[in-house]
């Protein structure tokens, strides 16, 4: 998507959804157990085609949008991919807007107000490093990459400080 290759971002886009409904439908039950894991009612071939012709599916090529994309990929990662989902958020500094529209990335997603106020007001971007290991064995470390400060957890991440093209 973001090299504009809208073909083939629109047909990645199809096949990750329909992915993640077979990765929702798979059966686990020879694997441990007699249950299915994720989905003991898997979701019929005529639920999953009429998800993919609705309005949260865009129909084409043309009207996809990186929050389209984003969308598709916090529904899949809901529930096991929490922490890329934040890697996400944080790439995208949780409201960037997208290049060329007025759209932000989440679309819905709203930061709390007010933030914490330890926080500079702003959002977080790390944890905090263990309150035991990291300050018993490795405080020095800690005071040289300035870990210890209030508003550490501030910080961003070296990934959401690249540019990304959109």
């Amino acid at each position: 998507y973001r090299k504009g290759d809208k073909a083939t971002a629109y047909q990645a886009y199809i096949n990750g959804i329909n992915g993640h409904f077979s990765f929702i439908n798979r059966s686990y039950s020879g694997v441990k157990g007699a249950l299915n894991l994720y989905n003991t009612s898997p979701i019929s071939s005529a639920a999953i085609s009429n998800y993919l012709k609705g309005a949260n599916v865009k129909q084409n090529e043309t009207d996809l949008k990186l929050s389209d994309i984003m969308l598709q990929k916090y529904i899949a990662m809901w529930g096991w991919g929490f922490v890329e989902t934040w890697v996400d958020l944080r790439k995208y500094h949780y409201q960037d807007t997208e290049s060329g529209t007025t759209d932000t990335v989440y679309r819905t997603f709203n930061l709390p107000a007010p933030l914490y106020s330890l926080n500079n007001n702003l959002p977080v971007y790390r944890v905090r490093p263990h309150f035991t290991s990291e300050y018993t064995y490795n405080y020095t470390e800690l005071q040289r990459v300035g870990a210890l400060k209030n508003d550490y957890q501030t910080k961003e991440m070296w990934f959401s400080t690249l540019t990304v093209p959109q």
